[in-house]
């Protein structure tokens, strides 16, 4: 990817760490996917460390789109088939 793309460097806090994150994200957009991954990284055991954490919330974010995929799969399927 070119870095021709990204508009602006937002700070993204998780944590209680700082991350500078380069986006051509609308802050709209980049509000929605923010509070998406807060949410995510909230539910992970305070106990672990940052990097366990992030890799959890990976890991939770993931399987929400593989099982989204698989029910969109499905939909569309069923959808056709009527």
């Amino acid at each position: 990817m070119s870095e021709d793309r990204y508009q602006k460097t937002i700070e993204v806090t998780l944590g209680g760490k700082r991350y500078p994150v380069k986006t051509s994200l609308d802050e709209k957009t980049m509000d929605s996917v923010l509070e998406v991954l807060k949410d995510a990284f909230s539910r992970t055991p305070h106990r672990l460390s940052q990097e366990e954490r992030l890799l959890l919330t990976a890991l939770h974010l993931c399987y929400d789109i593989v099982s989204l995929e698989q029910r969109l799969q499905k939909a569309l399927k069923d959808a056709e088939g009527k």
